[in-house]
Order: C-alpha cells, then structure tokens, then sequence
C-alpha cells in the first residue's frame, strides 16, 4: 500500500502511508490537502467519518483477514504541512459489536 503512496482518495484527502505497529496495530496516516488550517471542524469529522470507517471494517472482505486477527485500526489526519488535527481508532469490539 504504502508504494502507491502518497494518493489522493477524493478532493480533499490525500493517503499517505500505513504502518504496523506492535499490539497488532494499524495505523493509517492521510493528510488534507487544500485546506486552510482551522477549516476541519474535528467533532464533524469524527461524526461523518467514523461510521463510514466502521462500516467499511465490518463489511468489506478485505478486511476479514485484519478482522481474524483483532486488528485496532487508527486513522490520522493531518494538514498538508503535517500539522495534526484529528486521531480516530476502531477496535476489535466496536467492528465486533453489532
């Protein structure tokens, strides 16, 4: 993933990279690209992004392997500078959790 990196998703968002970390630990990092700083309402992101993220976790089988394996997934986002802005994680018992 991270050889096609850094990658836009959409207008605004930008993939950066993944990293595994210890305590079987994903962690993707995307960055806002085009917008200015205080722009992001953190509350908003959380509340439309998490729910797609969650969704995303439980249901598409990409992830079925990562789910096998209790896999906490973190999401950073960043300004494009790399200033931090917003850290949201998905744990084995919110994906778990229907």
């Amino acid at each position: 993933m991270n050889k096609s990196a850094p990658m836009k998703t959409d207008s605004v968002t930008r993939f950066d990279s993944v990293k595994y970390l210890p305590k079987d630990t994903l962690v993707y990092y995307y960055g806002f690209v085009n917008v200015a700083k205080g722009d992001v309402d953190t509350a908003n992101l959380e509340s439309v992004l998490y729910p797609d993220m969650l969704q995303e976790i439980q249901e598409d089988k990409r992830y079925k392997y990562l789910r096998d394996r209790k896999i906490t997934f973190i999401y950073r986002f960043q300004y494009e500078d790399g200033e931090w802005i917003k850290e949201l994680t998905v744990t084995p018992n919110q994906y778990n959790h229907r």
